[in-house]
């Protein structure tokens, strides 16, 4: 991806001292269309002291037309309504914020972020979706048999070993083996696992390259919220399916803590509206012995009711979290 920015600047808050910001915009390095931002807000002076949150999601960028000041605007966020963040592009080295109708905010407090002059800092790469069959091994550790061919030796570097204890209560020393999906990285030859996305003595590597960009689904009653490419689909047995077009999901978290980082999804149609957040904590499908690396709540409004289910979710392929 091509990074742009970052742009920083200290932007009004109505029960602070300002909120300090720097806003990471990245395209796709090959059609230069928006794909992701990485924005980091601190709230300065709150009575407990300063406070950081940081978010990656989306961004548009789009021509303004009608009402309002004429340009090029940033829409940062554009599906979440609480923290959608609108600017107007004032140079290739300057945004100002605008108000939620994207107008100009009445105001002498300054409302500009600038292109920081500085380098970007390095980033760590993103941990990998690694698949495959785990075998305990014995004394030799845990050896990780790829989807698609290739064997290598696989080190639990999670918090406590978390991840192979999770792996262990769900079958793997009962049957010696357990197709797993984690999130980690190849070191030296070896798979370092650092998360479980999921886990179960039923699954397989998959026939195909298809699969969802991320589901979560629950038991009693069962139900599915699954997304794919151009869709998202809530489903139920007994029930007519509803269905979404397919939007980005939008990760926050405190400072620093990328592993703690929650996914929200908001999208809203006539028919309806669905809300997710993904948190990550491990999630035990007990009728299947099958683990997974978020915990869902899903809420469904319609002109009849709100209904709100709670269940497991993992991530496809191509969604990782931050």
């Amino acid at each position: 991806m091509l990074a742009e920015g970052p742009f920083v600047g200290t932007l009004p808050c109505a029960d602070c001292a300002g909120i300090r910001t720097e806003l990471l915009l990245y395209r796709d390095a090959a059609s230069g269309k928006p794909a992701r931002f990485l924005l980091g807000e601190t709230y300065l002076g709150k009575p407990r002291g300063d406070g950081t949150v940081e978010s990656s999601g989306p961004w548009q960028e789009i021509e303004a037309s009608g009402a309002g000041p004429q340009g090029r605007r940033v829409r940062v966020d554009p599906y979440q309504p609480a923290s959608r963040r609108n600017f107007l592009r004032l140079s290739p080295a300057a945004l100002q914020l605008l108000d939620r109708d994207e107008r100009p905010i009445d105001t002498r407090a300054e409302l500009r972020l600038h292109r920081a002059v500085a380098a970007l800092p390095d980033e760590t790469p993103t941990p990998a979706l690694l698949a495959g069959t785990l075998h305990a091994a014995g004394p030799e550790g845990l050896r990780l048999q790829r989807c698609g061919g290739g064997e290598q030796r696989a080190i639990d570097v999670s918090p406590e070993n978390m991840v192979t204890a999770v792996l262990t209560d769900i079958g793997l020393d009962r049957h010696g083996s357990i197709y797993v999906e984690v999130f980690g990285r190849v070191v030296d030859g070896n798979v370092m696992i650092e998360r479980l996305n999921r886990a179960g003595a039923e699954m397989r590597c998959p026939n195909t390259d298809r699969g969802p960009r991320w589901q979560a689904q629950g038991n009693e009653p069962f139900w599915a919220l699954r997304a794919e490419a151009d869709r998202t689909t809530f489903t139920q047995p007994g029930e007519a399916p509803v269905a979404h077009p397919s939007i980005d999901l939008t990760w926050r978290w405190s400072a620093g803590r990328r592993d703690q980082a929650r996914a929200y999804l908001q999208s809203q149609t006539e028919s309806g509206r669905f809300e997710a957040v993904l948190t990550p904590r491990i999630c035990r499908d007990t009728m299947a012995d099958a683990a997974f690396g978020y915990r869902a709540e899903v809420t469904l409004t319609d002109a009849r009711s709100r209904r709100t289910f709670a269940g497991c979710a993992y991530l496809g392929v191509d969604t990782s979290p931050p």
